[in-house]
């Protein structure tokens, strides 16, 4: 959703948990599944990688190729198979399913795999140290401009689709969350939120990490400098009176005049008049079972 993050100071500690060797009752025996000659493990997936004549191919545990040894590498990333073919070059890389289904052709310089739904794949042209998007680890001396940006969309069933085609002016960064993505554009400097058809929901975000759409699909909107909410069909749910909507937590969330806060709910009603300095958040509430969320403002109808 398009609202400001509120700032939380936490201190992780590390827990080291040790196994024990524990007796058991019964014996444990191992089979061999299969012998794959010419084989590596791909880190972190459940797949191998087959050496044959001109390159490498991808293929099951079993050994069963899933794609032609035509690949000069592979690296697992978030689900995917990112995949280079054995050319090498500037326009080589691609994506591939674990199955070995090609989702983005091996013809682009650079991907970047968001989450299971968005996938940028990114051309880039020869530059120098004075100005450049990206460098090799391969070379000092190695740099490269953005030339394009095209934006895949990954649905459910694993098809994919080329939803956008941006040049270096329309990209600078981007994140995403579910079937929305966010991409802040060069040239302004602005962040806009787009669905899966690449049409904008929510516009002047402040932050390129901000959720764009909540649970109950929200956006924020502004007007006159004032922000207000719309659901997803574009309907006002709240007109635009405050300078930040923060996130919701729960079914509340904090507004802000810049100098006071109060409180709204999902429906755009004012729960608690922005004439407070500050709106508590809890992190302690009973485990909210749908968003695994113990943090909140509201407990037992009363609020601090």
């Amino acid at each position: 959703m398009k609202y400001w993050k509120r700032s939380i100071s936490a201190i992780a500690g590390a827990a080291l948990v040790f196994a024990g060797v524990m007796p058991v009752s019964a014996q444990t025996s191992l089979e061999k599944a299969a012998t794959v000659e010419g084989a590596d493990l791909l880190y972190g997936s459940n797949n191998l990688t087959l050496e044959g004549e001109s390159g490498y191919a991808l293929a099951d545990m079993a050994g069963t190729p899933l794609t032609e040894a035509v690949y000069g590498s592979f690296s697992y990333n978030g689900g995917y198979i990112v995949a280079t073919g054995a050319e090498g070059g500037l326009t080589s890389t691609g994506v591939l399913t674990a199955e070995g289904k090609e989702l983005v052709p091996c013809r682009y310089s650079e991907i970047e795999v968001l989450n299971p739904h968005w996938i940028l794949a990114i051309t880039l042209d020869e530059a120098t140290a004075d100005q450049y998007d990206y460098s090799s680890f391969l070379s000092n001396d190695a740099f490269y401009l953005i030339n394009t940006v095209d934006v895949y969309f990954i649905s459910q069933d694993k098809e994919a689709s080329c939803v956008a085609s941006l040049t270096r002016d329309q990209y600078l960064d981007s994140s995403a969350y579910g079937e929305y993505i966010n991409i802040q554009d060069r040239a302004t400097n602005g962040i806009t939120a787009y669905d899966s058809a690449f049409q904008p929901v929510a516009t002047d975000l402040s932050y390129i990490y901000d959720e764009p759409v909540d649970g109950d699909g929200l956006v924020t909107f502004s007007s006159n400098g004032q922000y207000g909410l719309q659901d997803a069909q574009g309907n006002t749910v709240m007109e635009p009176s405050f300078q930040y909507i923060y996130d919701f937590y729960r079914d509340y969330a904090v507004v802000s005049t810049g100098e006071k806060e109060g409180l709204i709910d999902r429906e755009g009603n004012v729960v608690l008049p922005a004439e407070f300095d500050e709106v508590e958040l809890n992190y302690y509430l009973p485990e909210d079972p749908e968003s695994e969320s113990t943090s909140g403002y509201g407990a037992f109808g009363y609020f601090s």
